[in-house]
C-alpha cells in the first residue's frame, strides 16, 4: 500500500486497481488476539474513512482530524478490503453504498 493518495486509486494485490479509502493503521494493521480498538467510519465528501476510538478522540470540533495526525497514523486501503474491514466489524455493505451515494449527492 502507498501512503499518499494517488487520485483516488489505489492497486491491491488481492483486488487489483481499486478506489482508495483512508483507513488509521491502528486498524490497518490489526493484532491477532488483542484488545478491540473500537471501529468508527464515515463517507465524508463521498470519500471511505475508517479509524479506531482512539484516533476518534482526537477529532476536532469541526468533526475532522487535523491534516498532520492523518498523515501520520492513516494508510490508503482499497475500496474492497475496506468493505471486508467493515464486516468483520459488523457493518453491512449496503449501509456503506447508501452513505457513499448519499455524500456524493450532497456534493451535487
Amino acid at each position: 500500500m502507498e501512503n499518499e493518495a494517488d487520485n483516488e486509486m489505489i492497486d491491491c494485490e488481492g483486488h487489483g486497481h481499486q478506489p482508495t479509502t483512508l483507513v488509521c493503521k491502528h486498524l490497518a494493521e490489526p493484532v491477532e488476539d488483542g484488545p478491540e480498538v473500537g471501529y468508527h467510519w464515515s463517507a465524508t465528501d463521498g470519500e471511505l474513512v475508517a479509524n479506531c476510538s482512539a484516533c476518534e478522540a482526537n477529532v476536532g470540533e469541526d468533526g475532522f482530524l487535523p491534516e498532520p495526525y492523518v498523515i501520520e497514523n492513516f494508510v490508503l486501503m482499497c475500496r474492497e478490503c475496506f468493505l471486508e474491514m467493515a464486516a468483520d466489524n459488523g457493518v453491512e455493505a449496503d449501509e456503506i453504498v447508501a452513505a457513499e451515494a448519499e455524500a456524493k449527492a450532497a456534493l451535487g
